[in-house]
């Protein structure tokens, strides 16, 4: 269940980042994802145009407002806060009907909820993409 407060939210995040270390990478995205199919869904928040001005990982937090694409932020802010030696490349995926996060040319999470899917078993029509060394993760 997501939790209802910002401190409750922000305490649940640190331990989910602090176990994701500590298990292979499979089993650390599918926990990450896991985690943040939690979260309410709304029809929209961000946009992919104004990534500049996106929220960062703790006022994503704050806010508690998640549209599909703020819960692959989401997703994308836990990977890289992580800095593991086995995340090389991590990006968001626009298609026409969703988002979806791509971790190091194989693996995509948020396509179904608690899985991960691996991109040659799709056929994802990328509308755009965005790699995670321009968001403004401090």
């Amino acid at each position: 269940m997501w939790a209802n407060t910002f401190d409750a939210r922000l305490l649940e995040w640190r331990d989910l980042r602090e176990q994701a270390k500590n298990l292979d990478l499979k089993e650390a995205l599918i926990a990450i994802d896991k985690w943040w199919q939690q979260a309410p869904l709304t029809s929209h928040y961000l946009h992919m145009d104004e990534y500049e001005n996106w929220p960062d990982p703790w006022d994503l937090l704050a806010d508690n407002t998640f549209c599909d694409l703020a819960k692959c932020l989401g997703i994308v802010y836990t990977i890289v806060l992580l800095s593991r030696d086995d995340l090389e490349k991590i990006t968001i995926i626009e298609t026409p009907d969703f988002f979806v996060v791509e971790i190091n040319n194989e693996h995509i999470l948020n396509y179904y909820p608690n899985e991960i899917v691996n991109k040659k078993d799709l056929e994802l029509k990328i509308v755009r993409s965005l790699d995670s060394h321009y968001l403004n993760i401090n």
